[in-house]
């Protein structure tokens, strides 16, 4: 809701439909579920839930003939890279400095304040900047960062990630309207199909455990073959490897709970107050894109509230830059 509100030239709705599958779970249990989701979204600007006919060929054309009744509601999207910019672009505005190809390669305390060595990995120069706090939000680099720079020294308590890659096939577009379609699993897992750029359509994701450098993330053949599997399980027209025009990866930075299956890690996010520093520093465990704007302002708040600093958050109502941004 907040989105829509504060970039509504770059979050749009878009109406998702849900095949229902028998073997999957039964239509009340579903209906339980949208029922509590359209409750949740009451006025945020996305219509309600509702039944539709597969029988019909708006939804119904593209899917395989198992397919008779299914769902359809509302979420959210955007351009995840531009919404990025946008909020840098926004921050800049704001008095914020920001160093791209920039890597932290020291940190030091002294006097109650922090000491960062930045240096340009383009340039090869370095910057010193002093700072009263830090916070190391780094996604699934925030280990390293903390490891690497010797700053683990007594926290017996430091949280860790688990780092889960997801994986994304582009495929020529497989069906007309601009709807998208989420596809339930045998494994518990969902797909999307979802229309994008240039006349294509995007099926993911994937959840792969991931080990090594994430910026190396790519994907597997086994994804590959889930992704297209999964697709061709619902979809009459089915899609091959060879039909794939492109492919993308990422690692996402869960919070390690403990538990051994990626799909069941908490996708929630902790904010961890360092205890051996005397100058203040935090570290983010966890978080995702859709949660950005709520972790922020948490953090800032922890920062704020440390430093006796006044805190007035306004991301809640300020618009975002429009256009071009970058």
């Amino acid at each position: 809701k907040r989105l829509l509100k504060i970039a509504p030239d770059l979050i749009t709705p878009i109406k998702i439909i849900l095949p229902h599958d028998a073997d999957q779970r039964p239509k009340w249990m579903i209906r339980i579920g949208l029922f509590l989701y359209d409750y949740l979204v009451f006025n945020r600007g996305v219509p309600a839930s509702r039944a539709v006919d597969l029988t019909a060929p708006q939804y119904g054309a593209p899917l395989n003939d198992s397919y008779s009744a299914g769902f359809s509601y509302y979420d959210g999207w955007t351009d995840d890279a531009e919404l990025v910019r946008r909020n840098a672009a926004d921050a800049v505005t704001l008095g914020v400095d920001i160093l791209t190809h920039h890597a932290c390669i020291g940190m030091n305390e002294a006097q109650g304040a922090w000491s960062v060595t930045a240096r340009d990995i383009i340039g090869n120069a370095d910057k010193l900047i002093t700072a009263k706090t830090v916070v190391n939000a780094t996604g699934p680099w925030v280990r390293r960062v903390i490891d690497g720079l010797g700053l683990d020294a007594g926290e017996a308590q430091l949280p860790n990630v688990k780092m889960v890659k997801g994986s994304h096939i582009i495929v020529p577009r497989q069906y007309d309207g601009d709807h998208a379609y989420i596809l339930q699993q045998s494994d518990g897992r969902i797909i999307f199909a979802i229309p994008y750029k240039n006349e294509t359509t995007l099926i993911g994701t994937t959840e792969e455990a991931f080990e090594g450098d994430p910026i190396e993330a790519e994907i597997s053949n086994a994804e590959i073959e889930y992704l297209c599997a999964a697709y061709n399980e619902s979809f009459a027209a089915p899609i091959a490897p060879h039909d794939i025009v492109d492919t993308y990866s990422g690692v996402r930075p869960l919070f390690d709970d403990g538990r051994e299956n990626a799909s069941k890690v908490t996708r929630d996010f902790r904010i961890y107050r360092h205890k051996n520093p005397v100058a203040p520093m935090w570290s983010v465990f966890g978080g995702k894109l859709t949660t950005f704007r709520i972790l922020s302002e948490k953090a800032v708040r922890k920062v704020c509230k440390e430093l006796g600093r006044d805190y007035a958050p306004h991301t809640r109502t300020r618009p975002l830059p429009r256009g071009d941004a970058s």
